[in-house]
């Protein structure tokens, strides 16, 4: 009779419908970590990795010179736990060499732009004012022999003179020309100091001096390592790391799952998470990528899946666990029974292995 009414249930559970969900622990991470890095005495380097798209970028900060004397110092305030905001100083970096070099440049910049202020001041103004008056004479000169070389030229239609006359009168008016064009040069000399060529000189050095100082200028701004996330500096014992900052706001879910279960999942699933550490309280989620490599856990293949948590109000930290409910929708009983078989026989199997 018993069997009887087992088989009836057996053939009943191929026609009776449930939704189908199964849960798996999950773990936390932060969305992204940068962190700064001294491994190498000579080295700093800062890592910038996204746990969402699973990318690490690596950026070499400073590496230094052995006659240098180099300080490196993390902020006193940035303290395990506390959160930063983006932008914030998280450690100075301080060169000797790069002090030293940055003060010797500001010296030569103001050396040169005083040799350039000199040069193109001029003269003094009493040595200027001499040179504007003999212009000035030199132009009245020419201005007053000018009437004269046109009579010259008239007498000589006339032939009053002779053309000797005219050419010694012209050869006259010519040097007026010639003195007019000396204190124009006597003057732009006694304005501007000295020879346009030397004015030019000295501001192509000073020119290359200032490119000098704000190189200099931009890698002293770079000594300052600036965290370019907000979030909370963690407590990281891996070798080299001096500090690390957690973007916390958003978490990444990570959930392992059996293969069984891997097809039927895609991209924008909703999924639950159970937080049973406060109340178990519920969240909810999408899943916004599925892992294509196989991890070995607890005698099983897994995938991992990924989940995008908002965290506002910075309940859950990174590395911290839950619960995840995946829901597949509708399907048999007799299919949820043949499937839990099936993955209790194999995680035996497995585990005999």
């Amino acid at each position: 009779m018993l069997s009887i009414v087992v088989i009836i249930l057996f053939i009943l559970s191929g026609f009776i419908t449930t939704r189908h969900t199964v849960k798996f622990p999950c773990r936390f991470i932060s969305q992204a970590e940068w962190s700064v890095h001294v491994d190498d005495p000579e080295k700093v380097y800062v890592e910038f990795k996204r746990n969402d798209k699973n990318t690490l970028e690596r950026f070499d900060c400073y590496h230094f010179s052995r006659p240098d004397l180099i300080r490196f110092e993390v902020e006193p305030d940035v303290a395990v736990g506390r959160y930063l905001d983006a932008g914030k100083i998280v450690a100075n970096i301080h060169s000797q060499e790069d002090a030293y070099r940055f003060e010797s440049l500001k010296t030569e910049i103001e050396t040169v732009q005083a040799e350039l202020e000199l040069l193109s001041t001029g003269e003094k103004k009493e040595v200027r004012e001499e040179a504007k008056q003999a212009l000035l004479y030199a132009q009245a000169q020419l201005e007053a022999y000018q009437p004269q070389l046109d009579r010259k030229k008239d007498l000589l239609e006339k032939n009053l003179i002779s053309q000797q006359d005219l050419e010694l009168a012209e050869a006259e008016n010519n040097l007026y020309k010639i003195n007019v064009s000396l204190q124009k040069a006597r003057l732009k000399a006694a304005e501007s100091g000295e020879k346009q060529e030397q004015i030019d000189y000295v501001k192509k050095e000073l020119a290359g001096l200032e490119a000098q100082f704000g190189l200099l200028l931009n890698k002293k701004k770079a000594e300052a390592l600036v965290t370019p996330i907000s979030g909370i500096v963690g407590d990281c014992n891996e070798a080299g790391v001096v500090c690390q900052i957690n973007k916390i706001d958003t978490l990444i879910v990570q959930i392992p799952v059996t293969e069984e279960y891997l097809h039927q999942l895609k991209p924008g699933q909703k999924v639950e998470i159970i937080l049973p550490h406060s109340h178990y309280e519920q969240l909810e989620c999408r899943i916004v990528r599925i892992g294509n490599q196989a991890y070995f856990i607890n005698g099983q293949s897994m995938f991992i899946i990924y989940c995008n948590l908002a965290n506002t109000n910075k309940i859950l930290f990174n590395g911290s666990t839950g619960y995840a409910k995946i829901h597949y929708g509708e399907s048999s009983l007799y299919k949820q029974i043949t499937s839990h078989w099936n993955n209790y026989k194999y995680r035996k199997l497995a585990f005999l292995k």
